[in-house]
């Protein structure tokens, strides 16, 4: 099998990868699975369809006179990769799929957001360069964060690796 030459069979490419709008409803219905607005991650078609709402009214995007015909076309689509529909209940639920792309995306876009230990640190050593007053004060701050540093160097642990053999 030819991974790229199935993906351009039609209508497959679009399967895996949903239209901004129906995307978004995705990630939509994930972080209200996330916050427990959905319990055990079960939501209704009236709630898929809200979320369509909610989205329309983000992008300013005109619906056409039947929204709810516009809505179930799109939430036919996402049935194949995305959504599992119960017939019993009348409910829904995020396919496997749909939640592990979510979970990726939310990852990497938290990752992006939350700062790195050296983004927090140089934070930190730019508030406390900042609060130096005079060139007198800096040389003071200067040479007790070298000693603190020299200190560490030559810590007992640091020494007792020294002396093991052991890396240190």
């Amino acid at each position: 099998m030819n991974f790229f030459d199935q993906l351009k069979i039609d209508n497959t490419y679009e399967l895996f990868f949903p239209k901004k709008e129906q995307g978004l409803v995705i990630i939509w219905l994930y972080e209200k699975i996330k916050n427990k607005t959905f319990p055990n991650g079960i939501f209704k078609e009236a709630d898929i369809q809200q979320a369509f709402q909610e989205i329309s009214l983000l992008s300013r995007e005109k619906i056409e006179r039947n929204p709810w015909d516009h809505y179930n076309s799109h939430i036919m689509a996402l049935q194949e990769f995305f959504l599992i529909y119960n017939e019993e209940d009348q409910t829904y639920k995020l396919r496997d799929y749909a939640e592990h792309i979510c979970k990726k995306i939310y990852t990497i876009l938290s990752n992006r957001f939350n700062p790195t230990i050296i983004e927090i640190t140089c934070m930190d050593l730019a508030a406390k360069l900042n609060s130096i007053g005079s060139p007198t004060d800096l040389q003071n701050w200067l040479d007790i964060q070298i000693c603190i540093k020299r200190a560490d160097r030559f810590s007992p642990a640091t020494d007792r690796h020294h002396h093991t053999g052991s890396p240190g």
